[in-house]
């Protein structure tokens, strides 16, 4: 009898080990400095964890569902990485300046980081990442974007971020490949990286 109870009481206590894990944030490989040379480790947050974790909840999502979830959970974990940085800054810089400041190929790498969490952890079920592209526009400005790609019907979104504002959602739309004359002027991450 007291053999059982004690299996009992072990069993009992892995289940409530590994469903407090389940909760706790992970770490992610976040790129702040010049290059990304040198990446910090910085840990999501368990608070903010359970509130990404929620947004998957729904059994049946759709596509625009979960491109939904994505764009709130990357909002979700930007906001809360800055704000630890931030508070662990000694020249109290604020989050807000911390995001602005950081280049807008280390931010998309940092989304690259976070999506790989979503797609670790099988929280993202229905989408692929692609690869990051620069658009060029008539005036020579310059939008950068993540490939987002459907496993449903292989259709391919493009993710694009606001640089100047932390904690906004991403706009995840249809993708069209910009052509001027049969020329394309959308380039990959590799190809900007040569350029240089």
């Amino acid at each position: 009898m007291q053999t059982h109870l004690y299996n009992l009481f072990i069993s009992f206590l892995s289940i409530l080990i590994l469903s407090s894990n389940s909760f706790a944030g992970p770490v992610v490989e976040f790129c702040i400095y010049e290059n990304c040379k040198k990446t910090l480790h910085v840990k999501i947050t368990d608070n903010s964890w359970s509130k990404v974790k929620e947004l998957y909840a729904s059994p049946f999502a759709t596509d625009k569902d979960e491109q939904d979830n994505i764009a709130n959970s990357i909002a979700l974990m930007e906001s809360d990485i800055y704000k630890t940085l931030a508070s662990k800054n000694t020249e109290t810089l604020k989050a807000e300046k911390l995001y602005k400041d950081n280049s807008s190929k280390n931010n998309y790498k940092n989304i690259k980081s976070y999506l790989d969490i979503l797609l670790d952890t099988y929280l993202v079920k229905r989408h692929i990442m692609r690869k990051t592209v620069t658009q060029f526009g008539w005036a020579g400005y310059r939008v950068n974007g993540l490939l987002l790609q459907s496993l449903s019907d292989s259709q391919i979104y493009i993710l694009k971020i606001d640089p100047q504002i932390l904690g906004e959602s991403p706009d995840i739309t249809t993708y069209k490949s910009k052509t001027i004359f049969g020329i394309n002027y959308d380039f990959t991450a590799d190809d900007m990286d040569n350029a240089e």
